[in-house]
């Protein structure tokens, strides 16, 4: 056995993955449960959300539709009490869903002791514990994101064509939850279709492109029930909302140190020191693993994969700056 075998062996070994999974889940578990009752709606949009189950004739009773969520919160409200736990139910499940796809993924290259600080770091920052017990999106749309984010990861670095389906199939899923999933993760789905080396894991890109289709055509026959100007009223707010807050529309210096600062601020808040020590460990464990190479590293491209999948954060975060 060489040394890098050994290392990757004596790692794994160390981990306890199922340990630390089952501590995760328990721990997700007792933090939200106990605020799972609080007074409601806690944000204007958790009305549309609720007024809009069982897609009455009103629908879509907010822009541009959320097809998806509103039709796991109708399907969901024949098991719960009131109309408003079942998207809260939903945003629980993903909460929890979430960071355990946060920890797979990280523990595979930094170990679960590390992974598991980190998933708890992201699960556990205010912002994050609000959501999770709320008739509000972002969870779910966080739980997919990451689906992509992952997918992406694994087709660069493994060459896996089946992880880069999956991939396009979590974005196609996550347009009809919301639509901005496509700008979040677009770019990162796009990078790893341009590194992939067949034409079948490239055909995999036509899948969100006839998704967001289907989705346009799908809202426009709807808000065509209201009139014939509604659709193009709705859809004009929507780019202004999505364009305003872009570097498009506040230009770039303006844009771009707004956005630096929304991010700043969102990672002092929620996550406070432990994004600076989590940053730091992460960077000194690359660097100690760089002489390292996982027992799937061994082809000869190997380099020039592991160096592509590391620029998907900065992808990540450029699409952040870009539209926030």
């Amino acid at each position: 056995m060489n040394q890098t075998e050994s290392h990757v062996r004596s790692r794994a070994g160390r981990d306890h993955p199922y340990l630390h999974g089952a501590a995760l889940l328990l721990i997700l578990l007792a933090a939200r449960l106990p605020f799972w009752s609080h007074p409601t709606p806690v944000h204007p949009d958790e009305v549309s959300f609720v007024d809009a189950i069982g897609f009455p004739a009103n629908y879509p009773v907010h822009a541009p539709g959320y097809p998806l969520w509103i039709a796991i919160g109708t399907l969901l409200s024949s098991a719960t009490a009131t109309k408003y736990a079942a998207f809260a139910a939903a945003s629980l499940a993903a909460s929890i869903v979430g960071p355990l796809l946060m920890f797979a993924w990280l523990r595979q290259r930094f170990g679960s002791p590390l992974a598991l600080a980190s998933a708890l770091a992201f699960a556990l920052c205010p912002l994050a514990w609000f959501h999770s017990v709320t008739a509000l999106t972002y969870w779910a749309a966080t739980a997919l994101g990451l689906i992509v984010v992952i997918a992406c990861d694994r087709a660069i670095r493994r060459q896996d064509g089946r992880a880069l389906w999956i991939g396009s199939l979590a974005l196609s899923v996550g347009l009809f939850l919301r639509t901005d999933c496509l700008i979040y993760f677009g770019p990162l789905f796009a990078f790893a279709i341009w590194r992939a080396k067949t034409a079948r894991s490239r055909m995999s890109a036509l899948l969100p492109i006839a998704s967001f289709a289907a989705f346009y055509f799908l809202m426009q026959a709807i808000y065509g029930r209201g009139g014939p100007t509604i659709f193009a009223d709705r859809f004009a707010h929507s780019r202004e909302v999505l364009l305003g807050t872009s570097l498009f529309g506040a230009g770039l210096v303006d844009g771009l140190l707004r956005n630096l600062v929304k991010i700043a601020v969102n990672l002092a808040w929620n996550v406070g020191p432990l994004a600076l020590v989590c940053a730091g460990t992460f960077l000194l464990k690359r660097r100690s693993d760089d002489g390292a190479t996982s027992s799937m590293d061994y082809e000869s491209d190997a380099p020039a994969r592991v160096r592509a999948a590391r620029k998907l954060p900065a992808i990540w975060i450029a699409t952040g700056l870009t539209f926030l």
